[in-house]
């Protein structure tokens, strides 16, 4: 029988500010605002 791990990590905020998600999503703030031009809420 085969072990596995998993390295997921969880957020348990319901809205990031624009750095966190940046690096949730593993991108410079700079990438982040080009990939996903989301309006603040």
């Amino acid at each position: 029988m085969a072990t596995t791990n998993l390295n997921i990590s969880v957020n348990e905020k319901r809205m990031l500010k624009q750095s966190e998600a940046a690096s949730y999503a593993g991108l410079p703030v700079k990438h982040f605002k080009a990939a996903c031009p989301v309006r603040p809420v």
